[in-house]
């Protein structure tokens, strides 16, 4: 590209796009649960999305260390649904939500 008349430099900038997901609550499920949006949406951005749980330092750099689902798990959309949620009392029980797309 550098023949190209008017051109003094190139560089390629890195195209960012990815998979999104919207996950639907089922509200009368999460109730029977006695589960809130609040709780759903917290263990979907903690298992999903990820959470920073510390930093680590390296000479004058500072790097975040995250936690989530491997990708294998992130990826399927029906182990996405299998998802635990932890209600304030009792046992686990799967995520009252489907992936739609």
């Amino acid at each position: 590209m550098k023949d190209i008349p008017g051109t003094r430099s190139v560089f390629a900038e890195r195209v960012t796009g990815g998979y999104f997901v919207d996950i639907v609550p089922k509200r009368d499920q999460l109730a029977r649960y006695g589960l809130t949006i609040e709780k759903l949406q917290d263990v979907i951005m903690s298992a999903i999305g990820g959470e920073s749980i510390t930093t680590t330092i390296e000479g004058r750099e500072r790097y975040s260390v995250n936690l989530r689902y491997p990708r294998e798990l992130r990826e399927d959309l029906g182990r996405i649904g299998r998802v635990l949620v932890p209600p304030e009392r009792g046992h686990r029980c799967p995520s009252p939500s489907l992936p739609t797309s």
